[in-house]
């Protein structure tokens, strides 16, 4: 182990002003020193300067030694700092620590703080920070939480002070409150953020019975103002509140206070025109080390140190001194790549025994450590022999070490043999077969000690006991080890006589593996080794037998005789038996004991239990396959069991494919046992079809059934093969349909998809294709007819047919599709999200139109789509593209500047267009920009802005680059559904979550009401829902969309509204150049006992 000391020299700049939330309880406050916050990338270049740092601090009442301590990156090149030797971190304290250029990476880093001993103290989540300025992440308040990212925050840094104390100034209460203000120090123009929780929901009973509010009372200079908010679902709060000199906020320091019911907390915060930025003067480090901690006279002391910063033309003076004072070495040492190195000799004449200092000096940096040098303590005996370890595993290195006490010889003879080998038999190998042996010289050292490695082979023949012998003319020394296949959970057995089972329960035909040793073996001068007897005794205790013929005394008496085997232990007292199961010695679902004895004087028990699977007389054959779903080019397995103990029966196996085709195999049982297996073609067939373009039939896709059969048994499996079997499923139903997708917008086509068990028909004569009708209902009484159809199943029952869904038909609501096939019937629902406001509508006709991006660069291509908000005809739409400047020319709803070329673009037959504007390159196309739609009833406006910004480079995607991907669940009947939002990598390729769709569909007419549904973040904020930011339908005038702001992120949301059948929303940015944040969402069902659906999908697009 080596000896760090490192020197380091810190400057700070302490933060002016701190934040105290407080809280009514403090259980969460860590208990040791914690890392309170962390910059891994601040402003400018990380990898020219150190300038990441990591503050610590002390929220325990004892001061805490450092030393040797460790701040340690986990990922990537892992750079760690050794705190210096002496560094102390007093109560309450904070303290900031740099270390070296590149010490963290900016993405998905966890750092660690470990004790001398290696032990984790603390560490912080996986934490990413590109953004390149003064914000840090750091925990809500000092010492608070753990490694949960719910703990911490991603803010102005104020590094060596406060985050926000847990000060509580709440009076005695069975209620927990928690205060938390997000920063210490605004700014004006900004926005605070007021949150925390409460233990439990309270209610006040009188005047009336409601939920307990929450007050919040914020006051400050010249400024007074209070809030009433009300727990969420998760029992926490929040709000917001502005900044702004308008609203009468003026610079200096303000109060909030929380209550609710009888508990109170309170937190400060200070608002001015500039917040103080600490900076921090990383000084240079100088760090010395020895290799050993301690030495014996005779050993070289090697020293080595090095520096973050070269001098030139200077050297590192160091001395050493003794446990006297007394200087005993010196010297100069010059830097050889930053490196300093230098050896020194501990005389064996009159050493002196104990701590030895070692004092440096480069520069003006000064550093000392030290090492022990120790008395060199001999054993009594003349050798002395270890192993590193006394259980070994196959592969690992064994290292035999030793030393020469009171004499010293040149060599030593060393033996090396594999006493016994746990392998043995299995082969049909007697006792010692194929034993390892080395044979080798030991050469001592100076000081007699010497050493011997080596490696174990892999194989299991290796298993077993080793002896070692050390020898020469002055004496012998002899120890033993093991290898064995588990070292770390292996334990010896102290007993004399030690049994074991490799197993507890046997099934017949298997072979019981019996180990044990013999730790008291005896001795016999006639070399005659006693052997372990085994017996074999039922679950009374009592001999198991088999007949042996008729004894000598009578010949009508039939002899039994007891099942007994033997075992010869070897030298090591290792011995093993194998004992096969039968039917003719062992019964199926018994409990057997085996007693083993050695020279009638030690003995020792073991509980075995034997199963049989075979069911005599069953007229069924036991079938399994390795799985259900199959892709092309897989292979099928199946293995089985008959249901009788006949040895050899054969069975015959039949497959009938999707197609009608049938294939007989055979098999032959051993054991009562069989397998079989059948390859799936790599590619798929297609059949010759009927002329019908709606019939597609495969060869191969399909279900398939294997029919297994004897002279008296007979047994069926089935599997399926499909083109996705990740997502496809068997289903053995008669008839059963289904949708591609749960919701449609109007004028999008319908796929329906359908399987059947078809009918058997004979191969010869006339062979009637079947088919199945499909018919598409409104989900009203008397559930009238829109469409229908008559499809042909294909080879392996499957059949599928597609309709238009005009927008003038289908409305928005839910469908029923139901499906007839000879006497079965199957049906399912689907709805229709239409936003069209079709005629007898109040409301107003509008344009609904907008921009695929509300920023672009100089080159790029605007995207603009419109349509009516109502199913009318339009002709035609004038677009014209105003550019804004100061001679107004014209002017529209947001600028006023010089008009473009107007354009005559022709709709479709729904009122929908589309117009492209290609933007100039020249800098003069820099600025604000409004596209005017003029149509019959009236002028439309959108705006974009054009910046400078280069626009991201295009990346080409190969064909089977995946750049979207849309992951869908359906049919969820929880009330509580989790929504985590997570990138996901394929090919290289990371693509992040970009829009969530969801649905809650109540089959129960008449119950809309009563089922709902709330969706939250992860913290508590309640967006869409009864109650939340958004709980009406978000359709009106010109707009499907409104735009709320959640913990600083500005969403669009989409909401049909409460109280209906099918309650949709969509979650996406405001911009979609932006991409959702990785959090988890919450969706909440409000119901009681009523069914329901809910259906989402996540959409994710790689990142632009």
């Amino acid at each position: 182990m080596k000896n760090h000391v490192y020197f380091v020299m810190f400057a700070f700049l302490l933060l002016g002003g701190s934040i105290y939330p407080a809280m009514a309880q403090t259980s969460n406050v860590a208990k040791n020193v914690v890392i309170n916050e962390i910059d891994i990338n601040p402003p400018g270049n990380d990898a020219l300067s150190p300038s990441e740092w990591v503050e610590l601090y002390n929220p325990t009442d004892s001061v805490v030694d450092l030393s040797g301590w460790k701040i340690a990156s986990t990922t990537v090149l892992k750079k760690t700092l050794t705190i210096p030797d002496g560094t102390k971190l007093n109560p309450g304290q904070f303290r900031t620590f740099s270390y070296t250029t590149g010490w963290f990476t900016d993405t998905s880093e966890k750092v660690q703080l470990r004790s001398a001993a290696g032990a984790v103290i603390d560490e912080t989540p996986v934490i990413t920070d590109l953004s390149n300025d003064f914000r840090s992440w750091q925990r809500n308040y000092d010492a608070y939480g753990g490694n949960s990212i719910s703990d911490w925050k991603f803010s102005t840094s104020n590094a060596g002070s406060s985050n926000g104390k847990l000060e509580t100034k709440t009076e005695s209460s069975s209620v927990g409150l928690t205060l938390s203000i997000d920063k210490s120090q605004y700014l004006f123009g900004e926005t605070a953020t007021i949150s925390g929780s409460v233990s439990e929901k309270v209610f006040v009973e009188k005047p009336s019975f409601k939920p307990a509010e929450i007050k919040i009372t914020v006051k400050g200079p010249s400024y007074n103002k209070e809030f009433t908010l009300y727990p969420d679902y998760f029992l926490n709060y929040k709000t917001t509140l502005s900044l702004q000199k308008v609203v009468g906020i003026n610079a200096g320091e303000y109060q909030v206070t929380v209550t609710y019911s009888d508990a109170t907390a309170t937190g400060t915060f200070s608002v001015g025109d500039s917040v103080t930025q600490e900076k921090e003067v990383q000084s240079d480090e100088l760090s010395i080390t020895t290799d050993k901690l301690s030495y014996i006279p005779g050993e070289r002391v090697l020293i080595t140190g090095s520096t973050s910063k070269v001098l030139q033309y200077v050297g590192m003076k160091f001395k050493v001194y003794d446990p006297n004072g007394k200087q005993v070495f010196d010297g100069s040492l010059y830097p050889t790549n930053s490196k300093f190195s230098t050896s020194i000799f501990m005389t064996t004449v009159n050493p002196v025994y104990g701590e030895y200092k070692i004092s440096a000096e480069y520069g003006l940096q000064k550093i000392e450590t030290s090492f022990q040098l120790s008395e060199d303590q001999k054993n009594d005996e003349l050798i002395t022999v270890t192993t590193d370890k006394e259980f070994y595993g196959l592969g690992e290195t064994v290292t035999i070490s030793g030393r020469l006490n009171k004499v010293f010889v040149p060599a030593l003879d060393l033996e090396i043999v594999q006493s016994t080998n746990l392998a043995v038999n299995i082969k049909g190998q007697t006792s010692g077969g194929n034993t390892f042996k080395i044979l080798d010289v030991l050469r001592p050292a100076g000081d007699g000690t010497f050493e011997y490695k080596f490696k174990l082979s892999t194989d299991s023949s290796r298993l077993g006991s080793y002896k070692v012998k050390v020898s020469k003319d002055i004496g012998t020394v002899l120890l033993s080890f093991a290898v064995v296949e588990n070292p770390n959970d292996y334990e010896a057995s102290s007993l004399p006589l030690s049994l074991s089972t490799d197993k507890k329960s046997y099934e017949v035909g298997d072979t019981i593996k019996i180990t044990g040793k013999v730790n008291d073996k005896k001795e016999r001068s006639s070399f005659e080794t006693p052997t372990v007897k085994v017996e074999l005794l039922n679950s009374k205790g009592k001999p198991v037998t088999f007949a042996a013929g008729t004894s000598k005394e009578s010949t009508t008496k039939s002899l039994t005789v007891a099942n007994v085997y033997a075992g010869i232990p070897d030298t090591s007292g290792n011995f093993m038996i194998q004992i096969p199961v039968s039917r003719s010695v062992f019964v199926g679902g018994e409990t057997y004991q085996l007693k083993a004895t050695y020279d009638d004087r030690l003995t020792n028990t073991a509980l075995i239990s034997i199963t049989d699977s075979f069911t005599v007389g069953s007229t069924s054959i036991s079938a399994t396959l390795d799985k259900q779903i199959y892709g092309l080019g897989e292979t099928v397995s199946l293995t089985g069991q008959l249901g009788t103990t006949i040895q050899g029966d054969a069975i015959k196996i039949q497959l009938f494919k999707p197609s009608g085709d049938r294939n007989e195999y055979g098999a032959t049982a051993n054991g009562g046992k069989f397998t079989w297996s059948w390859s799936i073609p790599v590619a798929d067939t297609k059949a010759t079809g009927l002329g019908n373009t709606r019939v597609t039939t495969s060869s191969v896709f399909g279900t398939y059934q294997v029919l297994l059969s004897t002279s008296s048994q007979s047994s069926s499996v089935y599997f399926k093969v499909s083109p996705d079997p990740t997502n496809d499923s068997l289903s053995l139903l008669p008839l059963e349909i289904f949708t591609d997708k749960p919701v449609y917008a109007a004028g999008e086509t319908l796929t329906v998809l359908g399987t059947a068990q078809k009918r058997t028909q004979g191969s010869e004569g006339l062979v009637v294709q079947d088919r199945a009708k499909i018919e598409v209902l409104s989900s009203t009484f008397p559930y009238k007819t829109i469409f229908d159809a008559f499809v042909y199943l294909d080879a392996g029952g499957n059949f599928k047919s597609s309709f238009v869904l005009p927008v003038t038909i289908f409305t928005e609501g839910t469908y029923k599709v139901v499906s007839h096939y000879q006497k079965y019937k199957a049906e399912t629902v689907f709805s229709v999200d239409n936003d069209y406001n079709l005629e007898g509508s109040d409301d107003k006709l509008s344009l609904i139109s907008s921009t695929d991006k509300s920023e672009y660069s100089l080159g790029d291509t605007v995207y603009f789509t419109g349509r009516p908000n109502k199913f009318i005809h339009l002709e035609k739409v004038d677009v014209n593209v105003v550019h804004e400047s100061k001679s107004q020319i014209t002017c529209g709803s947001f600028v006023c500047g010089t008009p473009g070329q107007a354009i005559t673009i022709r709709p479709g037959s729904s009122g929908s267009f589309t117009f492209e504007y290609k933007i100039p390159t020249s800098p003069s196309a820099i600025g604000k920009y409004e596209i005017i739609a003029d149509v019959e009833f009236g002028k439309f406006s959108t705006s974009f802005t054009v910046t400078d910004k280069k626009p991201e480079p295009t990346v080409t995607q190969t064909d089977k680059t995946p750049t979207k991907s849309i992951e869908k669940f359906n049919r969820i009947t929880e009330e509580l559904i989790s929504i985590p939002l997570v990138s996901t990598t394929e090919n290289n390729v990371t693509i992040y979550p970009k829009i969530i769709q969801g649905s809650l569909f109540t089959p129960t007419r008449g119950q809309e009401a009563n089922v709902n549904m709330k969706i939250s973040t992860e913290s508590g904020v309640c967006v869409i829902g009864p109650g939340c930011l958004v709980e009406e339908s978000t359709r009106g005038p010109g707009e499907i969309y409104k735009v709320v702001e959640v913990e600083g992120f500005n969403y669009k949301i989409r909401y049909s509204g409460s109280d209906v059948r099918l309650e949709k929303f969509d979650i996406l940015p405001e911009s979609s150049d932006e991409l959702l944040p990785e959090i988890t969402w919450i969706v909440e069902i409000l119901k009681d006992s009523q069914p329901s659906q809910f259906y989402y999908k996540i959409i994710r697009d790689v990142s632009e």
